[in-house]
């Protein structure tokens, strides 16, 4: 029988793989769910102008993800800078936001259960 460490390091990858298939697949579903644009953010929505806060390239129920993020992964990463890469790295950072966000709420419930 295989060793289940390693078992459990080779699904790693593809948990990754498939959570950031369904981040990637669920953001523009989201964004057309979204609700239509107040007439001022009509014109803001329709010249492609980002209503984001300066420096900030995401938010994730209400949490930001600055651009120095980006800027840091994109380093770390030793990858060209591309607007592909800058993509894949955002998508990743909004991933690893979504997860922190899951464990922070399944640590809270287990001590409320605790309680």
């Amino acid at each position: 029988m295989k060793n289940p460490a390693l078992r459990l390091k080779s699904g790693l990858p593809a948990l990754c793989i498939s959570v950031f298939a369904c981040v990637a697949l669920t953001l523009p579903l989201t964004s057309q769910a979204a609700p239509e644009p107040s007439s001022n953010n009509a014109a803001v929505a329709a010249s492609g102008v980002s209503t984001l806060p300066p420096g900030v390239i995401a938010v994730v129920n209400g949490v930001p993800i600055a651009q120095t993020q980006l800027d840091l992964a994109l380093r770390a990463s030793n990858q060209p800078d591309t607007p592909q890469i800058r993509q894949t790295l955002k998508l990743e950072l909004i991933a690893r936001e979504i997860f922190r966000q899951g464990g922070a709420r399944r640590l809270q419930t287990a001590r409320h259960h605790r309680g």
